[in-house]
């Protein structure tokens, strides 16, 4: 059994170990296999399917950019998720991230 696997089938017996070390991973902004971008852009997903609220936009928005994730690509998320999440989840997602996103432009002169 490899690493992710014993991870994972720690975690699914409740292993606090394994959990602590889950949420110090998440708390220092990647997991393993995967860098910051792609785990602030994994954690938007998830916002958008759980019916996030807007703090949890923002802050997961905010670690995408800081990370490097483009505009296009918070968005990619968003349209990959949509669909297979109720309509209004979508919808109310699409609000959220476009709130989330606009607290990311730089104002209009």
């Amino acid at each position: 059994m490899d690493e992710n696997e014993e991870i994972l089938r720690r975690l699914s017996l409740h292993d606090e170990g394994a959990l602590a070390h889950a949420l110090d991973a998440y708390a220092q902004g990647a997991v393993p296999g995967l860098d910051a971008r792609c785990s602030a852009l994994a954690r938007l997903g998830a916002t958008i399917a759980l019916r996030g609220e807007l703090p949890s936009y923002l802050s997961n928005v905010e670690a995408a950019i800081l990370a490097g994730a483009t505009c296009d690509e918070i968005v990619g998320v968003y349209l990959a998720v949509a669909p297979e999440v109720d309509e209004a989840a979508a919808s109310k997602a699409s609000r959220e991230l476009e709130a989330a996103l606009a607290a990311h432009r730089p104002p209009v002169a």
